[in-house]
């Protein structure tokens, strides 16, 4: 039947009412007021829609008035013959409760019982709103610019009501990162790749989760599988690059850094990383070139102002060095390795009082170090803490090869990056030097080893 037939057929009717003998709205007259085309038929008007009507009509167009109207969590109700599959699950993807009316040969009432139960339901559903998804949810969940709190909040709720939980859970996880809670970042991930495991960014992400909590063998793992799903993962060639760098292995560093550029070169942190790399082989021109382009994609870049700084002082740049130097202060006040290179210029330069007051603000900050590594914004800073603090313990080595404290610390900093046999001999020429040093004996306990 058209639905024009409909219009005209129930226009009819209602004309027949108006007499006032009653009628479904007699106590409404409607009579030459303008009622609009999208909610109300028209057999006259010049713009009536008619529109085929083949006894599915209902049913076609419920999933598109669910996804547009209904929230997660609320309850959708409908009668018998809306209650097809496709309805059902309509209603479920959209993380709604669907609620069909009885098919029984009575249809003129539901009853007093049924009806009862109905409101029930739906006024426990909106009393549960405050609690339940929102369309706003959604905004909120899927942007990095949400604060994490927020985030966290709005997708437990979407992964409450039911409603795209892979995405919501992996939206989750990078908030719960971007806080520094990774072991809840992990889980997150985990269920990302429990339930799409051919995800490569959810092992990226879980892999820069572990990175953060310095186990690159984990980190690894989820770097190269990620790599293997998609070879165009830049951030996992630049995380598995960075964690061959936090092992001292410069040279398994270099290609996935240079892959990591090639893939995203816009990828400022790609570049500090590869400029690390360059100042721990001392190839500072390159390391320099490298900074200087990661500080234009993102000038308040604390580890390439800080490496730069390392570059620059060791090719005898003293005055561009410290300006760097200083910035990096500026932004980061607990920058060990700024501090230690500011120093060490201020040293060479004569000015022993400001040298001292640096190295005692770097010593001050060795408490630190393991928060700036394991802050959110850990990779560059970690990563420039380990390239700036070998290069200036050579140095400081270099110039005084009497004193114990430098062999000490640089026998920590290789024990962090499980370089195990450098890390005993430098512990064993501290004893040397000073037989008395607790932490050195330590050290050596930790790794097994003997002092001598």
């Amino acid at each position: 039947m058209q639905l024009l037939d409909l219009c005209r057929r129930t226009a009819a009717i209602s004309d027949k009412g108006r007499g006032g003998s009653g009628g479904r709205n007699a106590e409404r007259n409607f009579h030459g007021e303008t009622r609009e085309y999208d909610t109300h038929c028209s057999t006259t008007g010049p713009d009536a829609r008619p529109t085929e009507a083949d006894g599915t009509a209902e049913r076609a167009t419920a999933p598109d008035m669910i996804e547009d109207n209904a929230r997660p969590g609320s309850m959708v109700g409908s009668d018998d013959n809306d209650g097809t599959a496709d309805f059902v699950a309509g209603c479920r993807s959209r993380g709604c409760t669907p609620h069909v009316s009885q098919n029984n040969a009575d249809r003129r009432s539901m009853g007093p019982g049924r009806l009862a139960l109905l409101v029930l339901a739906q006024l426990a559903s909106t009393a549960l709103m405050g609690r339940s998804a929102t369309a706003d949810d959604r905004g909120l969940c899927f942007k990095n610019e949400t604060p994490p709190d927020a985030a966290i909040q709005a997708c437990s709720r979407l992964i409450a009501a039911g409603g795209n939980q892979v995405a919501a859970y992996h939206w989750r996880g990078a908030a719960y990162q971007r806080k520094g809670d990774y072991d809840r970042a992990i889980a997150d991930f985990d269920n990302v790749v429990k339930s799409d495991p051919r995800r490569a960014s959810a092992y990226a992400s879980r892999g820069a989760a572990y990175f953060r909590k310095l186990d690159c063998d984990r980190a690894n793992a989820d770097f190269n599988q990620a790599i293997w799903l998609d070879p165009k993962e830049a951030d996992a060639f630049r995380m598995r690059g960075q964690c061959s760098l936090f092992k001292g292995d410069v040279v398994r560093a270099r290609p996935d850094l240079d892959e990591a550029i090639r893939l995203d070169p816009k990828s400022a942190v790609a570049y500090v990383a590869r400029g690390m790399s360059a100042n721990m082989q001392r190839r500072f021109d390159d390391a320099i070139r490298d900074l200087d382009e990661a500080i234009r994609l993102q000038p308040k870049n604390v580890g390439a102002l800080t490496q730069r700084g390392v570059a620059l002082r060791e090719r005898g740049d003293f005055d561009r060095a410290l300006s760097d130097l200083n910035q990096a202060i500026g932004l980061y006040p607990r920058a060990i390795t700024a501090f230690v290179t500011r120093g060490l210029i201020q040293e060479q330069r004569g000015d022993v009082e400001s040298a001292r007051r640096d190295f005692a603000s770097a010593a001050g900050l060795e408490d630190e170090a393991k928060k700036q590594v394991m802050g959110p914004n850990s990779l560059n800073l970690a990563q420039s803490r380990i390239a700036g603090f070998l290069t200036t313990l050579d140095e400081a080595i270099r110039r005084d090869a009497t004193a114990a404290s430098p062999y000490r610390n640089r026998a920590m900093l290789y024990e962090q990056m499980g370089r195990k046999a450098e890390a005993v001999a430098d512990y064993r020429k501290t004893l040397l030097l000073d037989p008395a040093d607790r932490q050195a004996a330590e050290g050596l306990q930790r790794l097994g080893a003997k002092p001598f």
